[in-house]
């Protein structure tokens, strides 16, 4: 049996140590450390078009892409025609978008736009338990109006 050296195992780094590094992986970072939650602007939003599933979003030289992996074996078994790799860049999502954002809420236009998209949201619907808490209530408010009548009566002073 063959025994191991303390001495064989690595140290864990120093205070300056750590800093040193993290100083050298921002610096080669094609990404400022402080965009890296960016890796998407819509997360969870883009779909595939080949297999309807969400793309997956990351960086790739310094840009932001979608990319759907979709394994040949899997494409066989489903009977789908698809890439093992579909990647959208997010430039071409995302211009044509602000361009439309921005002209939507344009100086301009922005009443329009506030009044089409408070047009477009559904009209209010209670939800089941408050229908349900509405008509407990009534139905207290009618026992209150029957009982009225004889609770004057007992309170009245003879």
């Amino acid at each position: 049996m063959q025994r191991v050296r303390d001495d064989h195992h690595p140290r864990q780094a120093t205070q300056p140590g750590r800093n040193l590094l993290q100083q050298r992986r921002a610096a080669t970072s094609p990404v400022e450390p402080a965009t890296w939650h960016l890796t998407a602007s819509t997360p969870g939003l883009i779909y595939c078009a080949a297999c309807d599933r969400r793309m997956q979003g990351q960086y790739s030289h310094g840009d932001a892409y979608y990319r759907c992996r979709f394994p040949q074996e899997y494409a066989l078994a489903n009977q789908v025609q698809h890439p093992s790799d579909v990647y959208l860049c997010e430039d071409t999502l995302t211009d044509p978008l602000d361009t439309w954002l921005a002209s939507a809420f344009a100086a301009g236009r922005i009443e329009q736009t506030i009044t089409t998209m408070t047009d477009a949201q559904p009209p209010d619907q209670p939800s089941p338990l408050v229908t349900a808490a509405q008509t407990i209530i009534k139905e207290c408010d009618a026992e209150l109006v029957r009982q009225l009548p004889s609770a004057v009566i007992c309170t009245v002073p003879r």
